[in-house]
């Protein structure tokens, strides 16, 4: 499973000094058209306890944005910027009206390992580091909006001091969270049943406000996995049609089979005891996904049936 997390940032670097208008920022690596960077999503593996993030994941380096490069060693702090998080919301509500406010995500569910670093006199990047952050996933309640923002100063030159704040978001989805599966997975060479539960992966894990990322069958560990689409998540009375596609960077191309199982190349015979003639929609009163699809290998259709329960 997985959760999907994106990064945004807040421009409010200071000079290093009043003679010299240079600062340090959160960049994208390599860039210097702008000083900030785009929407990154990142997918972290919801199945382990701990998943360690780093700022080159994301082409992100810290750097000396300006007309010199560094005269000296410039000592460089991280720091948790909790108090970015009210403006933060402001500033998404003034751009958004529909804006559902992000939570600072609890100390018990992350950790800054990195606090400090160094751009060498004569560079303008500071090095790359590793594991920056470590997150646990388990942990996470893949409802809620959560924001990590990180903070960047300078401890050692001028009077640079709040150079810069980026933010880690994890969208919430109303929807996400643990389920129990039941499902077939038709195979050319090797069909199977299967069932996965909320302990063992069997969740769901939120990629937008209504989109969710779904395990195909029992292939998840060798990362396939698609994207459902709900309409309306917070629709607790009406059955929602729902749209199965492909994950956006995912390993496999995925196709819905909405209305029964493909009858060639080569055909097969339903083997899920229960599951509807007509897929792909959610029942808000039982809390449960009915989902037909897959993918075309070499030798034929691989299909699966899922039936996916809310525990």
């Amino acid at each position: 499973t997985v959760i999907v997390v994106s990064f945004g940032c807040k421009n409010d670097y200071v000079s290093l000094s009043g003679t010299d208008k240079s600062t340090i920022q959160f960049t994208e690596n390599g860039s210097s058209a702008t000083k900030g960077f785009p929407n990154v999503k990142y997918i972290p593996d919801g199945t382990v306890t701990d998943e360690y993030l780093s700022f080159e994941d994301f082409s992100i380096k810290t750097k000396l944005e300006g007309p010199i490069v560094a005269p000296s060693d410039i000592t460089l702090t991280y720091s948790i910027d909790a108090a970015a998080v009210a403006k933060f919301n402001a500033d998404g509500l003034a751009a958004n009206p529909a804006w559902k406010n992000f939570v600072l995500l609890p100390a018990s569910n992350f950790s800054l390992l990195v606090t400090s670093d160094v751009i060498k006199q004569g560079e303008v990047y500071a090095p790359k580091v590793t594991n920056n952050l470590v997150t646990h996933p388990q942990l996470i309640d893949g409802a809620i909006n959560y924001v990590i923002p990180v903070k960047v100063t300078s401890s050692s030159f001028g009077s640079s001091i709040g150079t810069g704040t980026i933010f880690f978001t994890i969208i919430g989805n109303p929807l996400a969270g643990g389920y129990n599966v039941t499902g077939y997975f038709y195979h050319p060479a090797s069909p199977r049943a299967f069932t996965r539960t909320a302990l063992a992966g069997g969740s769901l894990s939120p990629y937008s406000a209504n989109q969710l990322v779904v395990e195909l069958g029992d292939l998840g560990g060798g990362a396939y996995y698609a994207l459902i689409t709900i309409p309306d998540p917070f629709n607790t009375t009406t059955n929602q049609d729902v749209t199965v596609s492909t994950l956006p960077g995912g390993y496999i191309s995925v196709i819905s089979f909405k209305t029964g199982l493909p009858t060639t190349n080569p055909g097969y015979t339903p083997a899920l005891a229960g599951f509807p003639i007509t897929a792909n929609y959610y029942n808000p009163l039982t809390k449960t996904f009915y989902l037909r699809y897959g993918y075309l290998g070499g030798t034929g259709y691989r299909v699966t049936e899922e039936i996916i329960t809310h525990i």
